[in-house]
């Protein structure tokens, strides 16, 4: 009989320390199949938790340290380490942030994590499974949609690496499964086991486990405002998981809303703050702007920065560390401004005694 204990560095086998309970069966029997004296197989079910595990076997041996005379039913008596059992996988519950309409990119920690993972994104709720067959990832939220490890990482099994899902195409919170190189029709107890024909991570099932969700913060879109000009420009922008630190800027109306992903300049000349960070009161699902007086009659594009710093990935950035300062970071469309009114500097002229008409 073998049993899994915790591997810290400070367990041994034959010592009274517990087998791990992160599996269905720590402690188990060899399989009936095939069987000889040189080797024999077991099962411990499904491993809930990344790390490194002995692997300690009790060779039908009853220790004389008990009162009992039964084989292998006590920690003492698993006294042989037969290897170290590494189990591959993402530590759960991390969150990591990202900015609608600019490159997302995240850190994913946990043991053994090697190049040739990836993760994908599936919607997050109690309805969606990771390592489910049918769930697949969310389309059209990221641009790619089972991105593999980044060359970043610690070692050649590492506690960390990088993973870039692409452009988040719209806000919300998303769960990130992972797959740790794995390939259900190729199940060895070895690194690098599929060969031939199989591939790993290449279906839905094979993203057995949950990493950490992500959220994508940013304007919802799609809002239309009027300001009539010489006046106060005031609107409310709705969105998710917005903050106080949000910026806009208003820049000349781009129909498509791409003249806010490559950085358009704010239109200074038509706003007295053209750029301005949120006013007091907003919540996450809303935030008011004041942009001051509108100066000049036309339509305009609300660019959103949502508390965004290029230089700053995966995280909230600090207030303090240069967010919503480059135009770049203003990275989606939040609205379409609209501001009538007459041109300025025209020149009319009218004859003494007959009708006088302008335009």
């Amino acid at each position: 009989i073998v049993q899994l204990v915790a591997g810290d560095g400070l367990a041994a086998c034959g010592e009274e320390v517990s087998f791990a309970e992160t599996f269905d069966k720590a402690r188990t029997l060899p399989e009936a199949s095939p069987a000889s004296t040189s080797k024999r197989k077991f099962e411990f079910g499904t491993a809930s938790q990344e790390g490194r595990y002995l692997v300690c076997y009790c060779p039908s041996y009853d220790s004389v340290a008990d009162t009992d005379v039964v084989k292998c039913n006590s920690h003492a008596e698993y006294c042989q380490t037969a290897g170290f059992l590494h189990v591959s996988g993402a530590a759960s519950g991390e969150t990591y942030y990202c900015v609608k309409q600019a490159t997302c990119r995240i850190n994913v920690t946990g043991q053994n994590l090697q190049s040739q993972d990836k993760i994908q994104i599936i919607p997050f709720g109690s309805s969606y499974e990771c390592g489910s067959s049918s769930q697949a990832s969310v389309p059209g939220t990221f641009s790619l949609s089972r991105p593999a490890a980044d060359v970043d990482g610690n070692a050649a099994f590492a506690t960390w690496r990088v993973f870039t899902p692409g452009i988040s195409e719209q806000g919300g919170r998303y769960s990130v499964c992972y797959c740790a190189s794995y390939d259900t029709s190729a199940r060895e107890n070895e690194f690098g086991a599929a060969s031939g024909a199989h591939s790993e991570c290449d279906s839905n099932s094979e993203f057995t486990h949950v990493a950490g969700t992500i959220v994508v913060r940013g304007a919802d879109g799609g809002q239309t405002f009027e300001c009539v000009k010489n006046t106060t420009c005031k609107f409310n922008v709705v969105g998710y998981a917005l903050s106080i630190s949000d910026a806009v800027q208003a820049i000349p109306h781009s129909s498509d809303g791409t003249a806010c992903v490559i950085g358009t300049a704010a239109a200074h000349a038509a706003f007295t703050t053209a750029r301005q960070i949120a006013s007091d009161g907003g919540s996450g699902t809303s935030q008011d702007f004041d942009l001051g007086t509108a100066v000049v009659q036309a339509t305009y594009t609300i660019c959103y920065c949502a508390r965004y710093d290029k230089d700053v990935w995966g995280v909230i950035p600090a207030v303090d560390s240069g967010i919503c300062d480059d135009d770049v970071e203003y990275s989606h469309a939040a609205a379409t401004l609209v501001v009538p009114g007459a041109a300025s500097g025209e020149l009319y002229r009218c004859h003494k005694g007959s009708s006088c008409v302008i335009t």
